[in-house]
């Protein structure tokens, strides 16, 4: 039997050496970061299970945070053109719980932690037609939200404390959560 030559024995070494390396990669790379994928997508749906504001259907919206929330909400048609046709008829716009400026609604007090608005829109006609009536809704609301803490003085309604927000904004002040 011929004795395997020292070029031979080292290139086999070196192959296996390769291998080694290649698995101990593929090991690190692929099935233990999936452990850290796994968690990271668990934590990241956890964090999209808690959001800050609940809507409902019936138009009213749920402070989910543990904040005291001061909401404006502003009616965002799919067409344009229903901008024009439609008209919200609220309980709570004519009792003084929602207040109208321009194209925003301003809820009058703060919402506390887990507390519900009013609705904002009881009916939105269109001409005779109630579309809230119907199961497919044209429209979003769109929402903004200013913490109380953010504040430098306490605000009477929804309109002062988006209107000091915004001194803060034009300010310049960093705001952190």
């Amino acid at each position: 039997m011929e004795k395997p030559d020292k070029i031979a024995v080292m290139l086999l070494a070196g192959i296996l050496c390769l291998i080694v390396v290649n698995g101990w990669i593929i090991y690190r790379t692929w099935i233990c970061n999936t452990d850290k994928q796994d968690s990271m997508n668990a934590q990241t749906q956890a964090a999209q299970v808690k959001t800050e504001l609940v809507f409902h259907d019936d138009t009213s919206i749920t402070n989910n945070s543990s904040r005291k929330l001061w909401l404006r909400v502003k009616v965002v048609y799919e067409d344009k053109h229903d901008e024009k046709l439609c008209r919200i008829d609220s309980a709570a716009l004519k009792d003084g719980s929602w207040i109208q400026e321009q194209e925003w609604y301003y809820y009058r007090e703060a919402v506390k932690a887990s507390q519900d608005t009013r609705p904002l829109i009881d009916r939105l006609l269109q001409g005779d037609t109630d579309l809230m009536c119907q199961d497919v809704k044209h429209f979003r609301l769109q929402a903004e939200a200013v913490d109380e803490t953010w504040l430098s003085q306490k605000p009477h309604n929804g309109q002062e404390a988006f209107r000091l927000f915004d001194q803060l904004d034009r300010a310049g002040t960093d705001l952190y959560l």
